[in-house]
């Protein structure tokens, strides 16, 4: 848990090292618009996203073949993959309409459209990450967020203060960690696993996971959806310093409880 840890403090040290420097090339606006983008994001991930993180640890211990195991792992990313490009594909077809939903504005809609990128790279890499861990290779797993910390710190300083992009900046180099990180992780899991899908063990994870799905929305509600009210009675300004305000508050969650969690997810079964 110790190295789990560090590796998902530094998952999260790019933003906590970039404050200073965010503070003094983006507005408070520009923080709102990038919570009020998690947010959405968040929430088309969650209800079209197919995750399937927490059925994948249950799945593998209940067969002794390594083969079927591994299947397990290379079916849930292969199925998540192909339901989240679908999805992808359908947000940055609409992201007018869909940044008009948002944001009572157009204005944004490239930003969405870059943003939206994550609906696919970030089920990818966590589904890596998850083999990692059940393969207890708690150290790469260290590596491999302190190489993303590295990029994603690099491409921020890049865009966002020598070529002072603002909000697009962040996104752009969001966008590219996010498509680098998950082809490497996505690669060496598969390379590992071999590229097999069954139906069977697919639809069991769908029926096991679709309750989860339900309590997810309800707690993204509950945690995020502040942010979209902030915006229709409030300002995007508001919800800056509202989202500023919660990478403090995350800092206990930060340092103990997900380190537990990413070490209990993965031995529980």
């Amino acid at each position: 848990s110790s190295i789990y840890a560090g590796g998902n403090i530094l998952r999260q040290l790019a933003g906590f090292i970039m404050l200073p420097i965010y503070t003094q090339h983006l507005t408070p606006a520009d923080y709102g618009i990038i919570g009020l983008l998690t947010f959405a994001i968040s929430l088309i991930d969650l209800l079209f996203g197919a995750r399937m993180v927490q059925a994948v640890p249950k799945f593998y211990h209940q067969f002794d073949n390594r083969n079927d195991k591994y299947a397990v792992i290379s079916t849930a990313m292969i199925q998540t993959a192909a339901i989240s490009s679908v999805t992808l594909l359908i947000v940055v077809l609409f992201r007018s309409d869909a940044s008009n939903q948002l944001f009572g504005s157009t204005d944004y809609q490239l930003i969405l459209g870059i943003f939206a990128v994550t609906i696919l790279t970030q089920a990818i890499e966590n589904y890596g990450l998850l083999f990692l861990r059940i393969q207890r290779k708690a150290w790469f797993f260290l590596a491999l967020n302190f190489s993303k910390l590295i990029t994603q710190l690099s491409l921020n300083i890049y865009f966002v203060v020598y070529l002072e992009m603002g909000v697009m900046g962040v996104a752009i180099s969001t966008a590219t960690v996010a498509i680098l990180f998950a082809f490497i992780i996505g690669t060496i899991t598969l390379v590992k696993t071999g590229f097999h899908y069954r139906w069977d063990v697919g639809n069991r994870m769908i029926i096991f996971c679709w309750p989860l799905w339900v309590a997810g929305v309800a707690a993204l509600y509950i945690g995020s959806a502040n942010r979209y009210y902030m915006r229709i009675y409030s300002s995007l300004d508001d919800i800056g310093l509202y989202e500023l305000a919660s990478r403090f508050a995350m800092i206990l969650t930060v340092l103990i409880w997900r380190p537990v969690n990413l070490y209990w997810q993965t031995e529980r079964f």
